[in-house]
């Protein structure tokens, strides 16, 4: 399982860049529960890190949770609110992304809509909801 990965901007590796990467390891009694799915990602700069969510809107552990599917990425490891999160899917069945809303400052700046087979930036076409 990938832990970190070193990268260099310019030049050889030198190991002082390095993306880490940590895992649901919730066991008790031995079982893996969360079946070690991704939880965050840490970009080199160290100030920013990308969780991944499996909770519903509002913090609720919802059916994102129980079938480990990503309900957004976030810069925190919670859902209380939508101001931190940057991207948020919404689904059709068990795995079919309908909607990607990305967002910055907790407004939304483009949504992609895989259903209708289109996409398109907030307030830029005549679809737009």
């Amino acid at each position: 399982m990938l832990v970190e990965e070193y990268q260099e901007h310019s030049g050889v590796v030198d190991g002082s860049l390095s993306v880490e990467y940590a895992y649901d390891d919730t066991a008790p009694a031995g079982i893996y529960t969360k079946g070690m799915r991704p939880k965050s990602v840490q970009y080199p700069d160290t100030t920013r890190t990308v969780h991944t969510l499996y909770l519903d809107a509002g913090g609720g552990s919802g059916i994102g949770d129980k079938i480990s599917r990503v309900t957004a990425l976030s810069a925190v490891d919670s859902r209380p609110n939508e101001t931190s999160v940057y991207a948020a899917y919404a689904y059709n069945g068990r795995g079919r992304i309908v909607l990607e809303t990305q967002k910055n400052a907790g407004s939304t700046v483009a949504e992609l809509d895989y259903y209708q087979g289109t996409a398109w930036a907030a307030g830029r076409s005549a679809g737009l909801r």
